[in-house]
């Protein structure tokens, strides 16, 4: 079955941060699996990394020394995949909070949908699936992972993205991530092949049947003058020009 390489590829993931358990701390982590739009057809985005979950959902909430066993694997990964689902769109629970529907990240998602799946039913988060190059962050406080949090996913990340784009059956791809985040990811087989693009996108082009961008984060594009709709734009403009090359 397809889900059954991501949820390997996962476990790897999590074994790893296992592995490193006393030099992560007892600090508390927080996990994502993608969550699914309700009229999802195949777009999409995935940010750099999980910043932790707000205070107001109940996302899966670890410790490094949870996944040092396969049971505790399983158990996070479970709770991973799970808290959501009796959202009633499970993109909402995160993209209608206060704190993030204004944010440079979610207004970027916001306008991407609404150029490449501008006549999808329901609100413009049902249109896509929200993933993140690297899954795991830590929770208190929330931010990017770094340190030995960010070295046990880096080997991992990009073999994982790759399994869960073919679990979704994805078709276009957006990847909002900044070059040190995206630095392991570009060098596994399913994205090596990405040719360069203009600021603010990194790389971009078609592997396995689907269309890939990755571009710095909307907060670096704003600072050189680029701002979300202008990105949005861009990202276009790129998806036009890689498709018409097939």
């Amino acid at each position: 079955m397809k889900d059954h390489a991501a949820h390997e590829a996962y476990d790897n993931l999590l074994a790893s941060i296992g592995d490193r358990a006393d030099s992560i701390g007892p600090k508390r982590l927080a996990s994502h699996w993608p969550h699914v739009g309700k009229n999802y057809r195949g777009l999409v985005i995935a940010g750099q990394a999980l910043q932790g979950w707000d205070p107001a959902v109940a996302g899966a909430r670890w410790h490094a020394a949870d996944a040092r066993t396969p049971e505790g694997r399983a158990a996070i990964l479970e709770r991973t995949q799970t808290w959501f689902a009796d959202a009633a769109d499970p993109v909402g629970v995160i993209a209608t909070l206060g704190n993030r529907k204004g944010s440079p990240f979610w207004t970027l998602c916001r306008d991407v949908v609404e150029t490449q799946e501008p006549d999808g039913p329901g609100p413009w988060y049902s249109r896509f699936a929200w993933a993140n190059v690297y899954p795991v962050g830590p929770d208190e406080p929330p931010g990017s992972p770094g340190g030995p949090l960010r070295d046990a996913q880096d080997q991992h990340v990009g073999g994982l993205l790759s399994a869960l784009l073919d679990d979704l059956d994805a078709r276009r791809v957006v990847i909002i991530s900044g070059p040190e985040y995206w630095r392991y990811a570009a060098q596994t087989p399913a994205f090596s092949s990405l040719a360069c693009q203009a600021f603010p996108l990194l790389h971009g082009g078609r592997v396995d049947g689907r269309t890939i961008l990755v571009g710095y984060h909307p907060t670096y594009a704003r600072r050189k003058h680029v701002g979300a709709a202008e990105y949005a734009t861009r990202i276009t403009q790129a998806i036009v020009a890689i498709e018409q090359e097939r």
